[in-house]
């Protein structure tokens, strides 16, 4: 009987084979992730994101349109966020404790020559617990300033620096802060193109101002500015030097000057205040009120003060780290809205504050006497003047303006060029004399100048994009207009240190806003649920063939070589 069963059972499965029945279930499938690393100092959080993934999910390196949920990892936003399909979630790599990081450095792309330059970073600190923070301005490898700071605790610090440029042309600063203990170290490079440069200044005076005079002597004194004066000494007569204008009302005369400082500002007229108002909306200019009494008069509608406070005690007043002493001091009841102290006296009562007016502003000193203190074991009077008036001309802009994005760049890197025409001075409204400008560009190559093709970007606005020449140097960069022309420098080399922008949060919001969430690293094995929560489970209809499968053969020959045996073995047929 057994050799009976066994052909049998080897005989139903070569039928059923022949018949190849199908059958139809309903099975759920793995769901496709993409997973996106933001950058590539992130590739063990990689793996470890996928190994943990793999078990449920079905995991792809690359943003796909299928994809059912994509992963980001990195502390970045990618460079673009289209491609991204379905819920977000992000994977945020824990930061090494302690650590510094520079996530932005502000500092003008031009100085003049013997200026102070500001350099101001911002940087983020995870001290782990009480450590020395410290931050150099480095030249050439030579340390230029340096700051130190003590800290106890986690900081988000913004730490400014000078740099004081003795030679033209472009300088390549880098800036680096580290840790007291700690090997974590951070740097950013950065280019400031040094020139030479002599502001213009116009003193202003509405009669003869002890404040104003002494102030003036000491700007004259500044090889960096060109000192241009009226004083009006009764109704029709001025004592004038360098060929000052008859009134500030018609802009021609105004906008040929970077900074006007007015002395006495109570006798100003309202024509006179109506130009200043132009100056520092059309021109992007500075006026500094120089103040020796409370007095009422049309100035108020420049500062939008109704009403002063005056106190006559002998103060210091610190700015930049310089002092101004007085012994009669005024500052506003209340602060106009917009308003930014600029230094304050040791009551903290802003006796220097600027008011934002269009592309300019105004400067209002309210240290009545302080020309009084002028004695240098007393006071910084005149660097005090010379650098507040520098960084005022400074803010001016110019007639035509460049800038790149990235003015440090690899071989084959691109930036973007941007180039900006001030309202030229005709008297024009802006919008009838700027709509009707041009601009050129071209980047000076060893062959010749290779233009580069702009692009109008509003108002006075050009935008066009350069790629960085193949051999490392610095080149310059040219702009020209009907308004004037000006330069840029570009530094193509390799190895550049940029700031780390701080997108923690973007990131976050980012993932939340596509309906996923951000997880840390320490909270990976919670990203596979987290996923699973928000996705539907799959479910589809397969058809499949048992009796392909090649491992019916293995029963198939067990049956059949078993029969066989077994009719051998006693001797059967």
């Amino acid at each position: 009987m057994m050799p009976g069963v066994l052909r049998g059972l080897a005989i139903v499965i070569a039928a059923v084979a022949v018949i190849d029945p199908a059958i139809t279930t309903a099975r759920n499938s793995k769901p496709e992730i993409a997973l996106v690393t933001t950058d590539s100092t992130h590739s063990r959080l990689s793996n470890a994101v996928e190994n943990g993934l793999s078990k449920r999910f079905t995991v792809l390196h690359a943003p796909f349109a299928g994809a059912a949920a994509t992963v980001l990892i990195g502390d970045r936003l990618p460079a673009s966020t289209a491609a991204l399909a379905g819920p977000v979630f992000a994977v945020l790599p824990e930061r090494a404790v302690p650590s510094v990081r520079i996530i932005g450095v502000a500092a003008p792309a031009r100085a003049p020559l013997h200026s102070r330059v500001p350099i101001t970073s911002t940087l983020v600190v995870r001290s782990g617990g009480s450590r020395r923070l410290d931050v150099v301005l480095r030249m050439n490898g030579i340390v230029i300033d340096r700051v130190q700071r003590q800290l106890t605790a986690d900081a988000d610090l913004s730490v400014s620096l000078n740099f004081v440029p003795a030679t033209t042309g472009p300088a390549r600063l880098q800036l680096t802060a580290e840790l007291d203990g700690s090997s974590e170290s951070a740097a950013s490079d950065l280019l400031v193109d040094v020139h030479e440069q002599r502001w213009s200044v116009l003193f202003y005076d509405t009669r003869p101002s002890w404040s104003s005079t002494f102030v003036r002597r000491a700007i004259e004194r500044d090889p960096r500015f060109v000192v241009t004066s009226r004083v009006l000494t009764s109704r029709n007569i001025s004592s004038d030097a360098g060929g000052p204008p008859e009134s500030l009302e018609p802009y021609s005369a105004t906008s040929l000057h970077d900074a006007i400082v007015i002395g006495a500002p109570e006798g100003l007229s309202e024509p006179d205040v109506a130009g200043l108002d132009r100056f520092m909306r059309q021109r992007g200019g500075t006026v500094i009120l120089l103040f020796d009494q409370n007095a009422d008069g049309p100035y108020r509608r420049l500062t939008r003060v109704a009403e002063w406070t005056v106190r006559n005690a002998v103060t210091t007043v610190v700015s930049n780290g310089e002092r101004l002493r007085a012994s009669t001091v005024m500052w506003p009841a209340r602060l106009p809205a917009g308003a930014r102290p600029l230094a304050q006296d040791s009551l903290r009562q802003p006796v220097l504050w600027q008011l934002a007016a269009g592309a300019g502003r105004a400067i209002v000193s309210g240290a009545l006497d302080a020309w009084k203190f002028r004695d240098p074991s007393q006071s910084d009077f005149d660097r005090f003047w010379q650098t507040l008036v520098a960084q005022a001309a400074a803010s001016a802009a110019p007639p035509v303006a460049i800038e790149l994005t990235h003015p440090l760049l690899a071989p084959g890197r691109s930036t973007d060029v941007t180039v900006t025409i001030r309202d030229p001075a005709s008297g024009n409204p802006p919008e009838r004399s700027i709509s009707r400008v041009s601009a050129a560009a071209a980047i000076d190559l060893p062959g010749g100048p290779v233009a580069i093709r702009l692009w109008p970007d509003g108002l006075g606005r050009f935008r066009g994009s350069l790629r960085a020449p193949a051999t490392t140097g610095t080149y310059r960069v040219n702009a020209s207009s009907d308004a004037g022309r000006t330069t840029a420098v570009l530094m193509v080399g390799q190895a550049f240190s940029q700031p780390v922008p701080d997108q923690r949060d973007l990131v976050t919001a980012l993932a939340s806003s596509r309906g996923g969430s951000a997880v840390s690293e320490h909270e990976l094995e919670q990203l596979p649920d987290r996923i699973a929560n928000v996705l539907q489970p799959a479910t589809r209809r397969e058809t499949w063939h048992p009796m392909r499968s090649a491992w019916w053969i293995l029963p198939f020959v067990l049956f059949l070589g078993t029969e066989w045996w077994w009719r051998r073995r006693r001797g059967l047929s």
